[in-house]
């Protein structure tokens, strides 16, 4: 039996297991990770999602922060921190010299002197504040601007494709009856945008505004001073412990509550074609028709070389897996002749599609004149084939693109999780951005499909490529920077509940069709069992992944596949950032699919569960054996277990995977 190490299984490796500490500030609990601080709350009440440092390079990457000389004085109801922050990558050489301090009045301070060692190109040197979702999207703010007025504002309730505030230094939103949370920043000019727009889940408050020109350069020996104040305030001036009595005492078993009064379709789902371009080998293949897929998603450059081997290559491996092909193709800006060509090689090729992706090589989205093109050129090949149009990467273009409604036209956008910041918890968070993303396309385009593609958990080599990061030419079997797309957590059990959250939200909020990640390889759902070490190797990490393995996220999709053409139901969660789940059902089964988000175990009570059939685990205990031998894993006997009319409760393993079946009855 193979092995990987606790960490590695767990999240792809101890560089995604972050130190963290709890602190209290008052009536405030957070969290200090890396030099951050994270999840504010009052009570179960997110306040602050995330206030931090930052320096971006010229291209927006943001370069990662070295935390060093920490000293911390913490107490149970306040705290002192200070602590260096390093930045070095290429030219950059950056450093914050930081203070952090929180209160028992309840008031947190962060206060950043920054100086730079070295004379660099930056998009952004700044402190950047995260607002929740959950408790900021469609309500009210007040908004103190540079003129020092006050104005009534609204946090976005739809994705705004713009700045929803701009040029100002305070904001402040009601968490608790009467009670605001206030933000004061200091040293710049502040502007807020919503992050939705890359799938993330928050608001985020930054500086320097957008408008000032980049790349800007900073020579060696700038300095700034910036700051963040964190205050909660009301007009009575009621004593802050009329409001730690009022809060909700905290939940020691967080509720998970199945709801059963409205269900949504169980979307398709399909997989993107393997970068390493090795076809399947037959256990490989069997394992893959075994999940039910839909389609395979297939990439053409038209105006680049190498499409019609890509095409080839297509062909092999849908005729392989017996799928047809979601054809995504990236148009030149005189389009008839390349999609004729185009056209004549599919034709002669034997190729079947279910569905064209129209993108436009020169432009963010397609037009109507290249839509029609694309229509008066492919719709013959496959009439029953669908047409979609929209963004060739993030939703964020097709939301500062917006087309005017056509019959019969889809829209398809692209999801990747770690366009801001990598971390666990980053990723954790992005799951109600997809949420918000499928509502703003049901809001403003109630006449039409969405279509995610791909979700991947870093961006996938095409948009890479369309971001003018080369990738190599297609199907080639060594190096690539395919391979600079490798995020370890998708060999994890933490890659297997982070995909249950994404296809949750897409069966919920009426997703049409969902692509995800690749067939094999390390972009894939399972190792490929025909794969050479070197195309199972890659910088990200340094253990080994053996070929024929299945992910952890294989099961999950497995046990979706048995759901698809039924209903999925929602799972509240007390704890919706740590604990996640769905409830699925079709004819006279369903099930119970849960996850634990989180690195620590942690006891969970299910309400109104109904008859329990029987629970399968996947944790760090099973996990290898259930990579190795997913027909064995999949075939054992469900483990027995009882409740009563109060809900039945299990404590659940770091990033534990659970499958409860229900009793008809």
């Amino acid at each position: 039996m193979a092995s990987l190490s606790i960490p590695a299984l767990r999240c792809g490796g101890p560089n995604n297991l972050p130190f963290s500490r709890t602190l209290r500030s008052g009536p405030f609990s957070l969290l200090f990770e890396q030099g951050e601080l994270r999840r504010i709350r009052l009570g179960d009440r997110e306040v602050i999602r995330r206030i931090y440092l930052t320096v971006r390079g010229p291209d927006w990457g943001t370069i990662p922060g070295i935390l060093s000389d920490l000293k911390a004085d913490v107490a149970d109801d306040h705290f002192s921190l200070s602590f260096l922050l390093g930045y070095k990558q290429g030219e950059i050489d950056f450093s914050w010299q930081v203070a952090v301090t929180g209160g028992p009045e309840g008031n947190i301070r962060v206060e950043a002197k920054g100086r730079a060692g070295s004379a660099f190109a930056t998009n952004r040197v700044g402190i950047c504040v995260l607002h929740p979702l959950r408790e900021c999207a469609g309500m009210p703010a007040l908004v103190r601007g540079m003129d020092d007025e006050a104005r009534e504002g609204r946090f976005p309730d739809l994705i705004n494709p713009q700045q929803p505030f701009l040029a100002f230094k305070e904001v402040a939103h009601v968490v608790e009856k009467e009670w605001l949370g206030l933000i004061r920043l200091e040293g710049e000019t502040f502007e807020m945008e919503d992050q939705r727009n890359w799938s993330d889940g928050s608001f985020k408050t930054y500086c320097p505004p957008q408008d000032q020109p980049k790349p800007r350069r900073i020579e060696a020996g700038w300095e700034t001073v910036l700051s963040a104040t964190l205050m909660l305030l009301n007009p009575e001036s009621k004593p802050v412990e009329e409001l730690i009595a009022a809060l909700p005492a905290s939940v020691t078993v967080p509720g998970m509550l199945p709801q059963t009064d409205v269900g949504k379709p169980v979307p398709g789902f399909g997989f993107g074609l393997p970068s390493h371009g090795m076809l399947p080998d037959p256990r490989d293949a069997a394992r893959l028709k075994s999940l039910s897929p839909f389609h395979l998603r297939a990439d053409f450059r038209l105006a680049q070389p190498g499409w019609r081997e890509e095409l080839r290559r297509a062909v092999a491996q849908a005729d392989a897996l017996s799928l047809p092909l979601e054809a995504a193709l990236v148009v030149p800006e005189n389009p008839d002749a390349a999609l004729a060509e185009f056209a004549a090689a599919w034709e002669a090729a034997g190729a079947e599609a279910v569905r064209w992706l129209v993108f436009s090589e020169t432009a963010d989205a397609p037009g109507d004149g290249l839509m029609h093109a694309a229509r008066t050129h492919l719709a013959g090949l496959d009439p029953l084939a669908t047409f979609a149009r929209g963004s060739k990467g993030d939703f964020v273009l097709l939301n500062r693109n917006r087309p005017g409604p056509q019959p019969g036209i889809s829209l398809a956008y692209g999801i990747s999780p770690q366009v801001h910041l990598t971390d666990n918890r980053t990723l954790v968070e992005s799951l109600e951005g997809q949420a918000w993303g499928l509502r703003t396309v049901a809001s403003l385009w109630p006449r039409s499909n969405a279509i995610a593609t791909p979700i991947t958990l870093k961006r996938s080599p095409l948009a890479m490529a369309l971001k003018g990061r080369p990738s190599p030419e297609p199907g080639s079997p060594v190096g690539g920077k395919w391979r600079n797309q490798v995020d370890t957590r998708q060999f994890s059990l933490f890659g297997a509940g982070w995909t249950l959250g994404s296809l949750k939200r897409m069966a919920l909020e009426g997703a049409n069709s969902a692509t995800y990640y690749e067939t094999t390889g390390l972009l894939g759902i399972l190792a490929g069992g025909n794969l050479s070490a070197d195309l199972l190797q890659s910088p990200a990490f340094d253990f080994a992944v053996s070929p024929g393995w299945v992910y952890p996220l294989y099961h999950v999709f497995a046990d979706f596949a048995e759901f698809v053409g039924g209903n999925a139901y929602d799972v509240k969660s007390d704890l919706p950032l740590r604990f996640d789940g769905v409830l699925l059902h079709a004819g006279s089964k369903a099930a119970i699919l849960l996850a634990n988000l989180e690195e620590t175990a942690g006891p969970v009570r299910l309400r109104e569960l109904g008859n329990v059939a029987g629970i399968r685990r996947l944790h760090e205990g099973n996990a290898i054996a259930a990579m190795e031998d997913p027909e064995h894993y999949r075939a054992l006997p469900l483990d027995a277990c009882s409740g009563d009319e109060d809900g039945w409760e299990i404590t659940m393993q770091p990033f534990e995977y659970i499958r409860i079946d229900l009793a008809a009855g």
